[in-house]
């Protein structure tokens, strides 16, 4: 089955509504479960968007650099790249792929742990699991996080279509929370906003 973008969207945005929206003795199945999608759904395209960017940088997604315990060596036996990118990728395949096991402390998930027969080794607790779900939505969903519009040029909203310039009076009706920032026209559209008629961005 081939995705499309606006799909891909509104998969991932619902993923990370249930992440930051559920509290609960569930929690972490729910994690979990998110997780499990947000690897498995989207396209091609959608993983495209996760930044090529070394594993050093982590920390900026609110995860423990040390969640990683090896990175594992590909075939020919070099390691393999410590870029976020190829992160997902090898953890994708390692969900399709069976190579993980579930933690637990007193029938509650407290993490995931992922190993496979190139060497890699990962141990995500829950808190670290949010934050990767949240943001692996707002890459794959072409979106930053819900209320942080940055310096982009442009602003959505999660509950509507159109897409306006950071200037157009409009973009003080959105609420701050329901917010979120768009890069490029061109990146709004492919996620399935329309232009304001308004300010015509």
């Amino acid at each position: 089955m081939k995705n499309n973008g606006r799909f891909d969207r509104t998969f991932a945005n619902r993923m990370n509504e249930l992440v930051r929206l559920y509290r609960g003795p569930h929690e972490g199945s729910n994690l979990f479960t998110c997780l499990l999608g947000l690897l498995l759904v989207p396209g091609e395209e959608a993983w495209s968007r996760v930044p090529e960017e070394p594993l050093s940088i982590l920390h900026r997604w609110g995860i423990n650099r040390r969640s990683i315990r090896k990175i594992g060596t590909c075939p020919c036996g070099n390691e393999h790249p410590r870029t976020l990118r190829h992160l997902v990728e090898i953890l994708r395949n390692a969900i399709t792929e069976r190579r993980f096991d579930l933690l637990h402390a007193n029938g509650t998930l407290t993490g995931l742990e992922f190993k496979d027969a190139s060497g890699f080794h990962a141990v995500f607790k829950t808190a670290d699991l949010r934050r990767l779900v949240e943001k692996l939505s707002e890459h794959v969903g072409g979106s930053r996080a819900r209320g942080d519009t940055g310096d982009t040029d442009f602003v959505a909203s999660w509950q509507r279509e159109p897409f306006h310039r950071r200037s157009c009076k409009w973009v003080r009706r959105i609420r701050r929370r329901n917010r979120l920032g768009v890069a490029t026209r061109r990146e709004a559209i492919r996620a399935g906003h329309r232009p304001c008629k308004t300010c015509r961005p």
